[in-house]
């Protein structure tokens, strides 16, 4: 089970060795990841795209660089991780804006793109969570949610018993990391998550995976 407060404190933390550990754990993929998934996505001008948990703002910055998109709002809880991702990004189109996705600061329908990688995990009511995010997305608007996938033995071993040792060494301390593992192994599989999004509302459009199934991209579409 998950506790917001000392999931908030923890991220807090780690804020200014993240993205260090992020290249670090992922040998530096994870940026050419996020760049696939999110130039894929086919977007009409004008769009208004809403990223939530964008920690230090690699999601919100590749937005915001899509010549489509008019707008781009990232929403996090941590503090720590909006100031640095506020230093990442120059754009007039761009706000960061600390919010609980629980409790989201829009009106109906604002948005026509939203995103959310590696956050809903770290979520307790996902089902809130995911009712804030139908109630502020345009009807037909997208929405990908982007996380890991079932992978295989070496990436899980990677990320599994390799991580922690990293950050242990980079970090000086592996606890933040174990979590992760730990929410990894506890987050929905394929057909749970595929019925929560269904009940929710969503309609599966499109489904992407990289580096051997480890990354997963869904991208669905908001039923009216």
């Amino acid at each position: 089970m998950t506790n917001p407060q000392k999931n908030q404190k923890m991220f807090d933390e780690i804020a200014p060795k993240y993205d260090f550990m992020n290249n670090i754990i992922s040998f530096g993929l994870h940026k050419i990841i996020k760049k696939l998934a999110i130039n894929k996505m086919e977007l009409k001008n004008g769009t208004k795209a809403l990223d939530l948990c964008c920690g230090t703002g690699d999601i919100t910055k590749l937005l915001s660089d899509r010549k489509e998109i008019e707008k781009v709002v990232g929403v996090d809880y941590s503090k720590k991780m909006l100031a640095i991702a506020k230093g990442k990004i120059f754009s007039l189109k761009t706000e960061f804006i600390e919010a609980d996705c629980l409790k989201l600061p829009f009106e109906d329908n604002s948005f026509d793109l939203i995103t959310m990688c590696f956050g809903l995990r770290n979520i307790e009511d996902k089902n809130s969570a995911l009712s804030e995010i139908k109630r502020v997305l345009k009807n037909d608007g997208q929405f990908l949610h982007m996380d890991f996938g079932k992978g295989n033995f070496l990436t899980n071993f990677v990320f599994d018993k390799i991580t922690p040792v990293f950050a242990k060494i980079f970090y000086k301390s592996s606890e933040p990391y174990k979590y992760l593992v730990k929410s990894k192994k506890e987050f929905l599989k394929s057909p749970e998550f595929k019925n929560l999004m269904s009940d929710n509302g969503f309609i599966r459009h499109k489904e992407y995976n990289f580096l051997f199934s480890s990354i997963n991209v869904l991208m669905y579409i908001k039923s009216n």
